[in-house]
């Protein structure tokens, strides 16, 4: 169970006064199992476990779950009981073959369902379910118990449905006790339903037999430990007698009639061997039956009416498999806590590498800025020196002080109109050069001597 999921505030409400069912008129109340006085009465609607039921048989893979809902009340008396009216099945749930965990979209679902129920309509309790582990409360289990239901009057029930088998918890102190024994109640007028229902948790076929579970996965016939039989030992030890009077009047028979021929005769003797063992093996079956009579009646007289002895024992038994289960429970649970503490520890791991990265990046972000930093000093010196010596560098420094890369970017635009004008006056000085040559070459050279050209018809030079 995860430890930040929160349940939201538990309701403190005094118990309020109200008739117990056994002793409304309204209602048909029938005890389970061994009602102690010491243990909180629990009053259970029998569609309501029919509806629990249903649903522990509906996927015996993973581990199912909801909450009771109901009141916590007092008699007359000032003694506390519990009504159990209706469930809420858990939804988006997180649950494999040994572990079920609330979530907090779970807890959303439940809380939406509950509002529409009737303000009186309280959380009582939860439930769970553990396929072919017994029934126990383990370390989740318990954790759940003490942070989200730790009234008093907080009950918690868990449902085997591969054993059909199932218990109730209550919250005592510091830890939940088991009860042995609660009671069913619906209208009276299902009375007789009830009790038969009742009849089949207590010891006839469980609760797979029911037409409304036929159909639902897992069903399958279920056996219960503390079952009351001793109503059928004697009809079992009459029908043994009877099959030992047959076979035995079939041997006088056999005795008593002529002997056969040869092969008849080993046929018989085949046949007497047989007989001989099925007796026996009745005999014994019939002294086994008879001790564990003797020994259930001479204990419930020492006792005072109390459970046979032979059932006693097999209690025991189932108890030690349930421990077993448990024992096996918790150590899937202690390899599923390992793999993850591995998995946290690859996590870890994980984050260290991803952090040591960010540092890398960061010392290379470092050094870019470093570099570009470089840069617009290069491009400052470069600007200045281009543009007139030392005040112009002192004014660009001072630009580049207050407007930062804006004014180097206004630096290298007038330098590069500079350049452009120096250019454009340089090609005009080419310009006149070339001009002027041109004109030079076009002016005729002055006469020398002799050479004097003469002038055409008598004209006058």
């Amino acid at each position: 169970m995860d430890s930040d999921i929160h349940f939201g505030e538990l309701e403190q409400n005094a118990p309020q006064r109200q008739l117990r069912p056994d002793q409304n008129r309204h209602y048909a109340v029938v005890p389970c199992g061994m009602v102690r006085d010491e243990d909180l009465p629990i009053f259970v609607d029998i569609d309501v476990l029919r509806d629990i039921e249903s649903h522990a048989l509906s996927n015996t893979k993973v581990e199912l779950g909801g909450v009771l809902l109901g009141g916590q009340y007092e008699d007359q008396s000032g003694q506390p009981f519990v009504v159990i009216t209706d469930s809420l099945r858990a939804e988006h749930y997180q649950a494999s073959k040994g572990s079920f965990k609330f979530t907090h979209d779970t807890w959303s679902d439940i809380t939406r369902k509950r509002d529409e129920f009737p303000p009186e309509t309280g959380m009582v309790g939860w439930y769970h379910t553990h396929p072919g582990f017994g029934v126990f409360l383990s370390s989740m289990d318990m954790f759940i118990c003490r942070n989200f239901f730790n009234k008093p009057q907080d009950v918690a029930l868990v449902v085997d449905p591969c054993r059909g088998d199932h218990g109730w918890f209550q919250w005592h102190g510091e830890k939940k006790r088991q009860m042995r024994g609660y009671y069913l109640f619906t209208s009276r007028l299902r009375g007789d339903a009830m009790r038969r229902y009742a009849e089949q948790l207590q010891g006839t076929p469980a609760m797979t037999t029911e037409p409304s579970y036929a159909g639902a996965p897992g069903y399958a016939p279920v056996i219960h430990l503390n079952d009351q039989r001793s109503g059928w030992l004697g009809v079992g030890v009459l029908a043994t007698l009877v099959v030992q009077l047959c076979l035995t009047m079939i041997l006088a028979v056999r005795l008593l009639s002529p002997a056969p021929a040869a092969p008849a005769d080993e046929k018989m003797a085949s046949l007497q061997e047989q007989i001989d063992k099925l007796a026996q093996r009745n005999v014994e079956e019939v002294e086994l039956r008879a001790q564990r009579a003797m020994l259930d009646r001479v204990v419930g007289q020492l006792g005072g009416g109390g459970a046979g002895v032979v059932e006693s024992l097999e209690t025991a038994r189932a108890e030690n498999r349930q421990l077993q289960l448990a024992l096996r429970g918790v150590a899937a649970l202690e390899q599923e806590s390992q793999q993850n503490e591995e998995a946290l520890a690859t996590e870890r791991q994980r984050r260290d590498e991803l952090d040591e990265t960010l540092t890398e990046l960061k010392q290379e972000r470092q050094r870019q800025l470093d570099e570009i930093a470089e840069l617009k000093k290069r491009i400052n010196q470069f600007t200045s020196a281009a543009g007139g010596g030392e005040k112009t560098d002192k004014t660009d420094d001072a630009a580049a002080d207050n407007q930062g890369d804006g004014g180097g970017r206004q630096m290298s635009t007038w330098l590069i109109i500079l350049i452009v004008v120096g250019l454009l006056l340089l090609l005009f000085g080419i310009g006149l050069w070339i001009a002027s040559r041109g004109e030079k070459e076009k002016t005729p050279a002055p006469p020398r001597g002799d050479d004097e050209p003469t002038t055409p018809s008598g004209e006058m030079p």
